[in-house]
């Protein structure tokens, strides 16, 4: 899936009528490095920001679309959900969507009882 920054290089392509080895071959890395970026399976190197700025030009309204996808992608968590039941999934999902809704005591309740879980384990 494409984060934030991904999006936005794919579009920044599409108006550019730029293809991928084309922008991989700007900013000096393979196709699969580009890839890989664009849906979070690599941090988005820190100098690309302005290298993209210079490289294709970037106005005052793109350079801002670029910073905001940029900290976008970089307050995305991925978690990986492969080997977890199907509880755990309902859990981890549910929990994604209502973190917004908790208030710190909520939160240090939780953090209580993960902590019991966390000590059983290690005695």
């Amino acid at each position: 899936m494409l984060t934030a920054f991904g999006k936005f290089l794919r579009k920044l392509r599409i108006d550019l009528y730029c293809n991928m080895k084309e922008m991989s071959d700007n900013l000096n890395v393979t196709v699969s490095f580009l890839s890989a970026v664009e849906t979070g399976k690599r941090n988005i190197p820190k100098h690309w920001r302005n290298l993209i700025v210079t490289i294709y030009d970037l106005d005052a309204r793109l350079q801002a679309e670029l910073d905001e996808s940029i900290d976008k992608s970089l307050a995305e968590i991925k978690l990986n959900l492969d080997n977890l039941s199907e509880k755990q999934k309902d859990l981890a999902l549910i929990f994604s969507r209502k973190l917004d809704m908790l208030d710190d005591d909520n939160i240090n309740e939780i953090l209580i009882n993960l902590n019991k879980e966390k000590n059983k384990k290690e005695t």
